[in-house]
């Protein structure tokens, strides 16, 4: 499914009011109630994920950076924040890319028995830490590469109606009949029980994706695991 953007949020929202071809003052006022919601959600705890692609320079001789909006160079600075998770990475070199492995665990970056090499990185270890997360290469950057990385962020505002989202499904279907029944209140409209079901429904999904975002590993004694860490979770 294409990204999409708010505007078209907002255009289906006030389609399951019944509103095909909402005017300009219309399209302020629901701008206005998605930040709002948005906002809501941030207090509430609950986290929009959505997808962002963004690239940095890395510095060489350099393994390990913070990436967030408080960074200081020469550490990755981005203003839309500290990832929730990386998916995947790559370094471009004269219009090739080499694939970034950013699967590596805590474990085996530790297992490195050298991490002065000084190359073109192969490995990430990403550990989301707040207020920035830290990335982790294999090895030191042998050159100023260009580096490419998808990850997964918070959503916790938008500044134009103009602006492109790459959502999960789920949670795209939860913005807009969400905020349908936001904007139902102010123009007096009566929901179907339907939309005000596939709200809910989806509501709740969205709550879903933010206990496993909120689960943390359990480390038992280490009398019993022999110094290893273990989550009761996997």
């Amino acid at each position: 499914m294409p990204d999409r953007t708010v505007n078209e949020i907002m255009d289906d929202a006030y389609f399951l009011n019944g509103i095909k071809d909402p005017k300009v003052a219309q399209d302020t006022v629901a701008f206005r109630f998605f930040q709002n919601m948005l906002s809501s959600l941030s207090v509430d705890g609950l986290v929009v994920p959505y997808n962002t692609t963004e690239n940095f320079t890395l510095t060489i001789g350099q393994a390990v950076y913070t990436i967030g909006v408080t960074g200081n160079s020469p550490d990755l600075v981005t203003a839309t924040g500290r990832p929730i998770k990386i998916i995947r990475a790559w370094i471009r070199e004269s219009d090739h890319d080499y694939p970034v492995d950013v699967r590596m665990s805590e474990r085996e970056y530790g297992e490195i028995p050298l991490k002065a090499t000084t190359q073109r990185p192969l490995q990430l270890y990403y550990d989301p830490q707040y207020p920035n997360g830290t990335i982790r290469f294999d090895r030191e950057s042998d050159k100023a590469h260009d580096f490419h990385l998808v990850s997964e962020k918070p959503l916790v505002d938008v500044i134009a109606k103009t602006d492109t989202l790459n959502l999960p499904l789920e949670v795209n279907e939860m913005l807009v009949f969400n905020l349908a029944i936001r904007l139902s209140v102010g123009l007096k409209s009566k929901l179907s029980d339907d939309t005000r079901r596939v709200a809910i429904s989806s509501m709740e999904r969205l709550e879903r994706i933010n206990t496993r975002f909120q689960i943390n590993p359990t480390r038992l004694d280490s009398a019993l695991v022999i110094g290893a860490d273990y989550n009761s979770y996997r």
